[in-house]
């Protein structure tokens, strides 16, 4: 690892944990912890372990290998200037609260591999408006995108399963929502707290129109969707 006078960081292998693979400094980024503004992972690191840059206040942006395949749980947690982060595509794993609270976070796409949005990974990420999330997400978790506050709209896989309790609830300018499978099974309160425009665009006669009935949220036809146009 070198720590320079600009505030840029660079982890190669020979700071890895013993296999080689895996981004286990945290004990040694503690000391810098708010002189970090930038961090570079070099090609070959697989793994970002839990809480390694946790409430590096002044970080802001990431640059990560092509070679990762996971970030740990509240990795990048309370990193509230970090606004530029490229997720990239070999990455499957994303811990719980692995983004929490980066408020200054304005986009992300979740690759394809990522089959579970963790509970709070987005957690408060409120100057986030755009989102991406691809082909092959199942899951949804819980407060996933909770108190995502410039979030205006987002379009849901088909592949998706499960919208789990409060994912995108505060999301106080959240209007349209696209949810493209019929049997997607949502939980409490996912939408709580979201404006009175908010509309959900789905399978007619589908488990997600009825939802939005039983919840006094408006609905239409999945092929009026603004975002499938």
């Amino acid at each position: 690892m070198t720590a320079l006078v600009t505030g840029t960081v660079s982890i190669s292998t020979c700071c890895a944990s013993r296999e080689h693979t895996r981004v286990a400094v945290t004990v040694l980024l503690f000391t810098y912890r708010g002189d970090i503004r930038q961090v570079v992972i070099q090609e070959g690191i697989t793994e970002i372990r839990d809480y390694t840059f946790h409430a590096c206040n002044n970080l802001t942006s990431a640059d990560l290998p092509d070679s990762l395949t996971a970030i740990g749980k509240q990795a990048f947690g309370y990193c509230g200037k970090l606004s530029e982060i490229s997720i990239p595509s070999a990455v499957t794993w994303l811990g719980t609260k692995a983004f929490f609270e980066c408020k200054s976070l304005e986009s992300i796409t979740i690759p394809a591999g990522v089959t579970e949005i963790r509970s709070n990974t987005f957690y408060r990420c409120n100057h986030l408006t755009s989102v991406t999330i691809s082909e092959g997400t199942t899951d949804i978790g819980v407060g996933a995108f909770d108190e995502c506050g410039r979030l205006t709209e987002i379009l849901l896989p088909m592949s998706l399963i499960h919208l789990n309790m409060s994912a995108f609830s505060e999301c106080a300018n959240l209007e349209t929502v696209t949810i493209q499978n019929p049997d997607t099974i949502i939980g409490y309160w996912v939408f709580s707290g979201c404006p009175d425009e908010l509309t959900i665009y789905c399978p007619a006669g589908s488990r997600v129109q009825e939802y939005a009935k039983e919840n006094g949220i408006k609905y239409a036809p999945l092929d009026k969707s603004p975002q499938l146009q």
